[in-house]
């Protein structure tokens, strides 16, 4: 969980880098991020009420094909370039932006924000807005789900992809 900006992008390096920047108040703690890892997670998270302006840098090997999930209670979240098998996102107020994304599954949900995903191919996409709009041009997405309570959605489908709506 996390209120901020983040950035996510695949690297050629064989580890998951992570950097930050931001105004610590060194009163409160004495890091920008807590991060803890397991054998099969990473959890980054922000100190409470002890950042503003965080920033944070990830960047994944782009030979991890696994699980990602992120969650984000303010702030927006971009990702990249990555290849998933499974990619979850959630925000509660931010913009979510996704470009040349690979995924056999892609589920993106806001409570408050805008939705961009380009450039990708996504095997089953789920998009979930409560109030903001989702944009969609993918290269190619097999199952499409999409579901907005107050905002616009704009679908693009490629002239070579067939389509049918339920």
């Amino acid at each position: 969980t996390y209120s901020g900006q983040v950035s996510i992008k695949n690297t050629s390096s064989n580890e998951i880098l992570i950097s930050a920047s931001g105004e610590l108040d060194k009163s409160k703690n004495a890091k920008l991020l807590d991060v803890n890892s397991s054998a099969t997670e990473i959890t980054v998270s922000e100190p409470e009420n002890a950042v503003d302006n965080l920033e944070v840098y990830i960047q994944i090997p782009s030979t991890f094909a696994q699980e990602l999930v992120i969650e984000s209670n303010s702030g927006d979240v971009s990702v990249e370039g990555l290849s998933l098998n499974l990619l979850s996102i959630g925000t509660s107020s931010g913009t979510l932006v996704l470009d040349s994304i690979k995924a056999d599954t892609l589920s993106l949900n806001t409570v408050s924000g805008d939705t961009r995903l380009r450039n990708s191919t996504i095997t089953t996409l789920s998009a979930k807005s409560v109030s903001g709009e989702i944009e969609i041009d993918n290269k190619s997405s097999a199952v499409t789900r999409l579901k907005s309570i107050s905002g616009d959605i704009q679908l693009q489908v490629p002239e070579s992809e067939s389509f049918r709506f339920d």
